[in-house]
């Protein structure tokens, strides 16, 4: 199966007042996925945070949008390409 190969890029987004505490600690999460053997950006690939309802979809040039905090896992999975996991860090 081919491979996914991920960039991300943290984004910082600023809490915005009357959410909860656990919601403020929560950055926009952007990125491109592309494909590892031609470096091709990949579009119509689901983004989601692990056990939640939180999801987003790569765009035409591959690139998405999610809400996610430092720990939290993001998956990313498309039909006929091996399914990725990426632990959210510091940067």
């Amino acid at each position: 199966m081919k491979k996914l190969l991920l960039s991300l890029m943290l984004a910082s987004a600023a809490p915005l007042c009357g959410l909860s505490p656990l919601r403020a600690q929560q950055k926009m999460i952007t990125g491109t996925v592309i494909s590892a053997g031609d470096s091709h950006p990949l579009p119509g690939v689901t983004v989601r945070v692990s056990g939640t309802n939180r999801g987003s979809t790569t765009n035409a040039n591959g690139q998405f949008q999610i809400e996610a905090s430092k720990g939290e896992v993001l998956e990313f999975s498309s039909i006929g390409f091996q399914n990725q996991q990426v632990t959210i860090g510091d940067n």
